[in-house]
């Protein structure tokens, strides 16, 4: 029969463990290109990974292409970039709700 003190320390052990094979999955999946929410990956001071996310807030009057032509990089073409927003943010449309925030590629 285990001690209180045991069974403690194994539900401990077996949440760390989850939390770091979901941790492991996300990675892989960033890096694999199926998740593009995470912009930027890097080592912290601590030896960890810290991740950097881009949104933007829609605002009345805002499009795709409004947001597309602001956020883009002088290389992407615009149609491209849309296309991505769309992937990116799961949207089967291009009609945006004032206050929806969506990830940019």
């Amino acid at each position: 029969m285990m001690k209180p003190h045991q069974v403690v320390a194994r539900i401990f052990v077996s949440i760390a463990l989850l939390f770091m094979l979901f941790s492991f999955g996300a990675l892989v999946r960033v890096y694999a290109g199926n998740e593009t929410s995470l912009n930027r990956l890097e080592w912290n001071d601590q030896g960890s990974i810290e991740a950097e996310m881009r949104t933007v807030y829609v605002y009345s009057g805002d499009t795709l292409w409004s947001i597309a032509r602001d956020n883009k990089t002088e290389q992407q073409d615009i149609r491209d970039y849309v296309l991505q927003l769309k992937k990116v943010n799961k949207l089967k449309s291009s009609f945006l709700r004032e206050g929806q925030i969506l990830v940019l590629p």
